[in-house]
């Protein structure tokens, strides 16, 4: 059996009395079962991805939250650590001021 013989044969085996596969009546059916069910899955995976985009985006909401808030607890943390510097300044002070008064009233 030559190539085209083999084709006109496997093309006559597509045929549904008569017509092609492709217009018979069960064919049309099943296709139309199987672009359903195609789009009812593709349909469930949109609201999935819709679900997930929407979680995604309370979460973006919440990591900016939390941002907000630490970069608050360093703009604190900052400024007690400044406050912190002042006073070990002003304690040296005093003490350099004391130690001085010492020397000062043991001459």
């Amino acid at each position: 059996m030559n190539l085209e013989q083999k084709l006109k044969y496997m093309e006559s085996k597509l045929l549904v009395g008569g017509r092609k596969l492709e217009e018979s009546t069960q064919f049309k059916v099943i296709l139309e079962e199987k672009s359903k069910i195609m789009q009812m899955e593709y349909d469930n995976k949109m609201i999935e991805l819709d679900k997930e985009k929407q979680l995604i985006e309370e979460e973006k909401v919440q990591v900016d939250r939390y941002k907000q808030l630490l970069l608050k607890q360093r703009d604190i943390m900052i400024a007690l650590t400044s406050r912190l510097n002042e006073r070990d300044e002003t304690i040296i002070s005093l003490q350099e001021e004391l130690e001085n008064f010492h020397k000062i009233s043991k001459d």
